[in-house]
């Protein structure tokens, strides 16, 4: 189900996911993210940290839901909102590193059953089973997707 990630068109591209998947752990991009949201969650984006809190409260999560995250990153937030809320997730990521990142998080915090991530290209159509997730999100990912707003219609029915 994985697809490869789109290679840059330009070799002079600055991929700076990659970077930031890639030194995730490391205490310089802690304090960044600290210092940036006041909280971390592994962020990269531009979407605040009072915005991510309310996400769970806008799609009405309970323990017994079942999550898709379009476009997981390196996993920080879905992980946060797993241990906080008891919920399952999958998150898909094109990012490589990110996902990468996410898993070892995943396993590292003993969440791996509740909790996956997945490397695969969300522009293209999702597939997964009807009625496999109750919620859907994306924070902050659709404006660098081709077509972005029309991701969720490429969903199957929930």
């Amino acid at each position: 189900m994985a697809a490869q990630p789109k290679k840059p068109n330009n070799s002079d591209e600055v991929d700076l996911y990659n970077t930031a998947y890639s030194h995730y752990a490391e205490e310089v991009y802690r304090e960044v993210r600290l210092e940036t949201y006041g909280e971390d969650f592994g962020q990269t984006s531009w979407v605040t940290t009072q915005e991510s809190l309310e996400i769970p409260i806008l799609v009405e999560l309970q323990p017994d839901s079942h999550v898709l995250e379009l476009g997981c990153g390196s996993g920080g937030y879905a992980l946060q909102l797993v241990e906080k809320v008891g919920c399952r997730l999958v998150g898909l990521d094109i990012n490589a590193a990110g996902v990468r990142n996410a898993n070892q998080l995943a396993a590292s915090r003993k969440v791996s059953e509740r909790l996956r991530f997945q490397q695969y290209d969300i522009s293209t159509k999702l597939s997964f089973e009807d009625n496999s997730f109750d919620a859907a999100f994306s924070n902050d990912v659709l404006c660098h997707v081709p077509g972005g707003s029309r991701c969720f219609e490429k969903c199957i029915a929930f």
